[in-house]
């Protein structure tokens, strides 16, 4: 997801029959590439 200014950001991941996931304070700087790896757990 192309951000367009340096900061601090939030996401949240949802995907059919999975447990949402959220990540808080992810801090995104000009001109560098951000990666976020998760991983989605199943529902029971």
């Amino acid at each position: 997801m192309p951000l367009s200014e340096a900061g601090g950001y939030s996401i949240k991941a949802e995907l059919k029959g999975y447990a949402d996931y959220e990540e808080d304070e992810i801090e995104v700087e000009s001109g560098v590439m951000t990666d976020v790896d998760f991983t989605m757990e199943p529902l029971p």
